[in-house]
């Protein structure tokens, strides 16, 4: 009920806070299962997953997206939907080191709180490595 969400969500601010982000990170995942709508908690979810770097850059910038593009019931307010829309813009043309597949990844947080099955952004390095 409402007060498992609260938790959940206090829970994940909470190890937020102390920097503990693998914690965190595991509180907001199950907040956004009990309401999905928050994108509060997808824009701290993104930015506990930025944080530990690597393989969780990719799926972070879902969760950004999310915050800045989802405009429904729960959406953060148009001042900050812009700051996140901004911020992932930035982030995701340096990782993946183009635009491409922005449009996408958009439409994909717009309809879902976490990403798709086999969703994944790939990494610049990534791209080249493939290439070669």
């Amino acid at each position: 009920g409402e007060m498992n969400t609260f938790a959940q969500r206090t829970m994940g601010w909470v190890q937020m806070q102390k920097k503990d982000n693998v914690k965190a990170e595991e509180a907001f995942t199950k907040s956004l299962t009990l309401e999905p709508n928050n994108s509060q908690v997808s824009a701290w979810l993104g930015t506990v997953m930025i944080a530990q770097r690597g393989e969780k850059i990719g799926p972070s910038l879902f969760h950004f997206a999310r915050a800045g593009y989802y405009d429904g019931p729960g959406a953060v307010d148009a001042t900050a939907r812009k700051s996140y829309q901004d911020y992932f813009n930035k982030v995701y043309k340096q990782y993946h080191g183009s635009e491409k597949g922005v449009d996408e990844v958009i439409a994909a947080a717009k309809a879902s709180a976490m990403p798709p099955a086999g969703f994944k952004i790939k990494s610049l390095k990534e791209i080249i490595e493939e290439e070669a």
